[in-house]
């Protein structure tokens, strides 16, 4: 009732897809689900073509860079992390990007201020930062701040408009993994709540 083909793409047909990726990555962290020291960096572009309706043929890249640097005796860690999704087609080919595929901004691994997948299109960016430190065995806190903005191209993406949330959270852990996790989001649309079986990043 409230979006059509043009406000939503592929809203009244999906094709099928074919696609190719190419992906690379660095990883030296020192754990893969709860790292303390070290940098996780990648790189993922894909090729989709549609084969149903010549239409929603598009191309997307995704750069991810983490970086976690301990403070003295890994109990208390500085994390960031930094994300630039965007999906584009060819000019003048007629050939659009199904709202599905767009990147989106928003949740708890992205933007805490704002609930999960509340902004969408075809380019987002967006930039996390974290101080954690163990409370005790079992348990770290965490101060937070999240920044993040979305355009219709890579080019109109303007550190100026990055919209800003900061919070606190704790997560429940063993050395390697974190098991359970609550976030409380401040400054985007009100208090948001985010209770997730896993790592922020």
């Amino acid at each position: 009732e409230l979006f059509n083909d043009q406000t939503a793409p592929g809203l009244t047909v999906q094709p099928d897809y074919s696609f190719a990726e190419v992906f690379g990555a660095v990883d030296y962290r020192d754990q893969d689900d709860n790292a303390r020291d070290g940098g996780f960096y990648s790189l993922t572009w894909r090729e989709y073509s549609d084969l149903d309706f010549d239409r929603y043929s598009f191309r997307a890249v995704d750069l991810l860079l983490q970086q976690f640097v301990p403070i003295f005796d890994k109990k208390r860690v500085f994390a960031v992390q930094g994300r630039l999704q965007a999906a584009a087609t060819d000019d003048g080919a007629g050939q659009v990007v199904p709202f599905y595929f767009r990147p989106t901004l928003g949740g708890s691994t992205s933007h805490r201020g704002f609930n999960d997948f509340r902004f969408r299109d075809d380019s987002v960016v967006s930039v996390n930062v974290e101080y954690r430190w163990e409370a005790f065995s079992g348990l770290d806190m965490a101060l937070f701040s999240d920044w993040g903005a979305v355009a219709p191209n890579i080019g109109k993406l303007k550190m100026s408009e990055l919209q800003n949330a900061y919070g606190f959270g704790f997560r429940f852990n063993t050395y390697k993994t974190v098991l359970y996790r609550i976030d409380l989001g401040f400054g985007g649309e009100g208090v948001q709540a985010f209770f997730k079986f896993s790592k922020a990043f």
